[in-house]
C-alpha cells in the first residue's frame, strides 16, 4: 500500500482543508486493517471502483464497486477499523469543520455513508474531475489538480462576520478554539 499526504499549498484552501491523504495499492493479494482515530475533521473519501460499507457487526469495510464511489465521515470521538483488501486507490480528502459548513450543505453527523455524497457536494461534473484523477499516477499532480477544483468552488463571501473568522482562524493558523473566536468577535459559538 503506498500513503502520500498533500499539504496545502493555497493560504486561500487551507482554513477549510487540511490535507489530502492518498492510498492506493495494485496489490490484488493486500490484506490490513487500517485504524482510524479519533479527529475533529471530516473526510471526504472519493474511491474508484470500490465502496466503504458497515457491516451488521459494525466493521468497516472496502467492497467492489464500479465507478467513482464516495463517503463522508466526520468528527467521531472513538477509533474505526476499516478491513482494506486487493487493489485500491481512494482520497481522503479531511475538511476542517468551516471547511464541511462551507463545501457541505447537509447536516454532519459523526458518519455518513452516502454513495452520492460527491455528487451532492460538488455536483455530477465532479465524478468527471476524479475519474481523470484517478488516471494520474502522480500523488502531487493529483493533489494539485484537487486543490485548483476546491478553489473554483470556493465562493466570494459577502458576509464580513464569516469573513472575519476565516481571518482569525487562518491568523492563528488554527491553533485556536471556538470560543477564542467568538470571544474576539463578540458573538456566540
Amino acid at each position: 500500500m503506498q500513503f502520500f499526504v498533500h499539504h496545502i499549498l493555497s493560504p486561500v484552501l487551507r482554513p477549510y482543508v487540511q490535507y489530502v491523504l492518498f492510498n492506493r495499492s495494485d496489490d490484488k493479494n493486500y490484506k490490513r486493517t487500517i485504524r482510524s482515530f479519533a479527529n475533529t475533521n471530516f473526510c471526504l473519501g472519493v474511491i474508484n471502483n470500490r465502496q466503504l460499507s458497515k457491516s451488521e457487526n459494525g466493521t468497516f469495510t472496502m467492497a467492489n464497486k464500479p465507478g467513482i464511489n464516495s463517503y463522508l465521515t466526520g468528527i467521531y470521538t472513538e477509533p474505526y477499523d476499516c478491513q482494506a483488501n486487493g487493489k485500491q486507490d481512494e482520497i481522503c480528502i479531511d475538511f476542517t469543520p468551516l471547511g464541511y459548513y462551507h463545501f457541505f450543505h447537509f447536516p454532519a453527523k459523526t458518519f455518513l455513508l452516502n454513495d452520492d455524497v460527491l455528487g451532492e457536494a460538488f455536483g455530477k461534473n465532479a465524478y468527471n474531475l476524479f475519474e481523470k484523477i484517478f488516471q494520474e499516477p502522480d500523488f502531487k499532480r493529483r493533489g494539485n489538480l484537487i486543490e485548483q477544483f476546491l478553489l473554483k468552488k470556493i465562493a466570494v463571501c459577502n458576509q464580513p462576520e464569516l469573513t472575519e473568522a476565516i481571518y482569525l482562524t487562518s491568523y492563528y493558523k488554527g491553533n485556536c478554539m471556538v470560543a477564542q473566536i467568538a470571544k474576539t468577535m463578540r458573538c456566540s459559538e
